[in-house]
């Protein structure tokens, strides 16, 4: 592993852990004890030589920035009650998530006369859209512009081993995350709606 790329499968083995170590601590206590234990599961060469993470990045090789900082949100949130992210920052993001991957993914099986992908290796109209997509989400008002916002600016520090945008800004787990988030949140509405709907005398609702 190098440059920040064991982030995300070190915040996912602490998450996993949490259960296990809530037993024990709570609070900031918990939290550095929690990490602790990741931090030797993850990087020390434990399993073939290799460590958690090292086994998480051979399935992935290679997570985004908004993917290591949901995990971060996700920890903090269980072990401080700290939601810096609610459901109203989120779904803004999911369809970020939800458009980009789809149109990169099709794109890269060769759906299109043209690569989105290519264009992630410099300075192009791929940056300046998602430039556009970060100055949206935060004239909504959703905090998860700083998540868009980080992954531009790991990007020009080189902060990942990959030099391409694409894998700054989305992964495969997150595209499949946010459509899956996006399919849920259309069946509770759904849901929602046809309870709040008047069932008029004479019809019924099969």
């Amino acid at each position: 592993m190098t440059h920040l790329d064991g982030a995300a499968p070190f915040f996912a083995v602490a998450l996993l852990l949490s259960p296990l170590t809530a037993r024990w601590l709570r609070g900031a206590a918990g939290l550095a004890l929690t990490a602790a234990v990741a931090a030797v599961l993850s990087f020390l060469p434990l399993c073939g030589g290799i460590g958690l993470a090292g086994l998480i990045l051979s399935v992935v090789p290679l997570f985004s920035v908004p993917t290591a900082l949901l995990l971060a949100a996700g920890l903090a949130r269980y072990w401080l009650s700290s939601e810096w992210l609610t459901r109203s920052d989120l779904v803004p993001l999911f369809i970020v998530n939800a458009v980009f991957g789809t149109v990169l993914y099709v794109s890269a099986l060769g759906q299109t006369s043209w690569q989105i992908y290519d264009l992630g290796y410099r300075f192009s109209v791929l940056f300046v859209l998602w430039a556009a997509a970060t100055v949206l989400l935060a004239v909504l008002g959703s905090r998860s512009a700083v998540l868009l916002l980080a992954a531009a600016a790991a990007w020009l520090a080189g902060l990942l081993p990959s030099p391409n945008l694409s894998d700054y800004v989305i992964d495969l787990p997150l595209y499949l995350y946010s459509l899956g988030m996006l399919a849920s949140l259309h069946r509770e509405a759904s849901g929602s709606l046809l309870r709040e709907t008047p069932v008029r005398p004479g019809l019924r609702l099969e």
